[in-house]
This record gives C-alpha cells, sequence and structure tokens, in this order.
C-alpha cells in the first residue's frame, strides 16, 4: 500500500507548506476504516433486523469485513 499523503502546514494565513508523512495518510485511511466499521456496527444495532433473516447475514457480513479492514490499515499505521 502507498502510504504518502500531502498534510497542509499553515506558519501563516498566506503561505502553506505541504509536508509528505507516510504516518499521516495512513492514519487518515485508519479513521475512514474506522468510520466505515462503525456505520456498519450501527446499520446492525439500530436496523431491527429479523435475527434469522438474510439481511442480517448480509449486515453481519458487511460489519465483518469493516473490521478486516480496519485490523489491516491498523498495521499499515505500525509499519509506517
Amino acid at each position: 500500500m502507498d502510504i504518502r499523503n500531502s498534510i497542509t502546514s499553515s506558519s501563516d494565513s498566506e503561505s502553506k507548506n505541504k509536508l509528505t508523512t507516510p504516518v499521516g495518510h495512513a492514519f487518515g485511511i485508519l479513521l475512514m476504516r474506522f468510520s466505515e466499521m462503525m456505520s456498519a456496527e450501527t446499520r446492525i444495532e439500530t436496523a431491527g433486523l429479523d435475527v434469522l433473516g438474510l439481511e442480517l447475514a448480509r449486515e453481519l457480513r458487511r460489519a465483518e469485513r469493516a473490521r478486516e479492514g480496519l485490523i489491516e490499515v491498523a498495521f499499515d499505521v505500525i509499519a509506517a
């Protein structure tokens, strides 16, 4: 995974320096994955799905994929 990112840092309101940080990029992706996982978990808890229904099984698989993505990106942050 390419973990480069441009983060804008301003020393004054006129000029902005761009810093490339692999950790910043990896952490940004981590936050996006965390948000995806929380959305998937929230859908399961608030949708009122039938515990024996196919819709719940789909939502559980979606949440599992979101958790797996989060764990994978967490390792990228550690590596960076």
